[in-house]
């Protein structure tokens, strides 16, 4: 995960790349360490993030990306953060 701008840049397995960028799973959930979570809170917070850009871990150049609807912190498991991130999704699931 990198915060650039007002974009998050994140990566995603093939598996999950592709309902993804259809708009069947307009989500991700993701564990973040303490650093990764402050600096993603306070980005979102502070409104300095409002895009994300997902690329497929499996082939770089297949990439796509979305308003940002959300971002909930759902808890804590093991010393990690959970957070969970929601775009938005066009009438055509890629819009």
């Amino acid at each position: 995960m990198k915060i650039e701008k007002n974009t998050l840049f994140l990566k995603t397995d093939n598996r999950f790349f592709w309902m993804e960028r259809d708009g069947r799973k307009p989500y991700t959930v993701r564990i973040l360490n303490h650093e990764e979570y402050t600096d993603l809170c306070n980005a979102w917070l502070g409104v300095n993030i409002d895009t994300i850009y997902i690329q497929n871990a499996d082939n770089s150049a297949q990439s796509f990306e979305r308003k940002i609807l959300s971002i909930v912190p759902i808890g804590e498991l093991f010393g990690k953060y959970l957070v969970g991130i929601a775009w938005k999704v066009g009438k055509k699931g890629n819009d």
